[in-house]
């Protein structure tokens, strides 16, 4: 399966589900409800609720030189998506990178976690934690 697919196909298929019950269920409140949680479900699961990603070269060398923090993150990761949607626009600011589709990302988790693939994993000057609380991660914004 490419990864194209591997990525986006649970928020697809939620998606899908949600115009098959808005286009086949009778209207009422419910089912709008319904499909508007779907929906929002759909993109907080999808890899488009996350910043477009950096080079990961390019990403540890600011993060080593204290100029943006560098998240390591992988789709349906709900500690990834809790941290994401914590920060807000502030995430913005941060290089996010995919561990899943970058071999190389993939290593530096695996290197900073004793071997783990565990996501959110947070790279900033000399220091990485994983699974960080969302106050810290600001607080490295300031």
């Amino acid at each position: 399966m490419s990864r194209v697919i591997r990525r986006w196909w649970l928020p697809g298929v939620v998606l899908v589900g949600a115009v098959v019950l808005l286009l086949t269920v009778p209207r009422s409140v419910v089912s709008f409800v319904v499909a508007v949680i779907m929906l929002g479900y759909a993109w907080v699961f999808s890899p488009a609720f996350f910043p477009r990603g950096a080079d990961l070269q390019v990403a540890l060398r600011r993060a080593a030189e204290g100029r943006a923090p560098l998240v390591l993150w992988k789709p349906g990761c709900r500690h990834c998506i809790w941290l994401r949607a914590r920060l807000g626009l502030a995430g913005r600011r941060m290089s996010w990178i995919d561990s899943s589709v970058d071999e190389e990302a993939r290593a530096v988790v695996r290197s900073a976690t004793g071997g783990d693939h565990t996501t959110p994993t947070v790279i900033f000057r000399n220091e990485t934690r994983t699974n960080p609380d969302a106050a810290w991660v600001r607080s490295l914004l300031s």
